[in-house]
């Protein structure tokens, strides 16, 4: 009689779902590369440029009737306006990643991987990038406010600043 063969099983590990940057689902005594490191191009792609067009039209429509109707043109105040608007636009952006990924709502996104969710960016340096564009689009609508000294400026400006963070921001996101 033959001796039971004694060839070891190899147990099925757990496999992440295509495209899931969430690499806690692996097995555990398998070796997992840690992520790499976010490059320069990962951080452009973390600011979404494909969604400054959001931030641009308004800008570009306001500008134009500003040109029907006002002679000269304050380019200045029309270009400082398209700065805040840019910086909250990439500053919501980065926001978003930050909170998406410590809540853990980029687990399993489908999809270009985020800083966060992906582990390529620690948490705290993907929400001082965006304190960083808030903080440049503060500066610049503190700029158009001194400027125009139109005062209510910076009401409106603090709101902007406010629901770009709580769009994912905070205890109860409504984006």
């Amino acid at each position: 009689m033959a001796a039971p063969s004694k060839k070891k099983r190899s147990r099925s590990r757990t496999k992440p779902h295509p495209g899931s940057t969430n690499h806690a689902r692996r097995d555990h005594r398998s070796p997992v590369a840690a992520p790499k490191p976010a490059t320069l191009r990962d951080w452009i792609g973390a600011a979404r440029l494909r969604t400054l067009p959001l931030a641009v039209t308004p800008i570009l429509i306001g500008t134009g009737a500003a040109l029907l109707i006002e002679r000269p043109m304050h380019w200045v105040i029309a270009l400082a306006c398209l700065v805040v608007s840019v910086s909250l636009q990439i500053g919501v952006n980065y926001a978003n990643d930050y909170s998406d990924g410590v809540r853990g709502t980029d687990a399993y996104r489908v999809g270009p991987a985020r800083l966060t969710g992906a582990g390529k960016a620690k948490p705290r340096t993907v929400l001082i990038v965006a304190l960083v564009y808030f903080a440049i689009a503060g500066l610049a609508g503190l700029a158009i406010t001194i400027r125009t000294e139109q005062w209510w400026f910076l009401a409106v400006g603090a709101a902007c600043i406010l629901a770009a963070w709580f769009y994912t921001g905070g205890k109860r996101p409504y984006g």
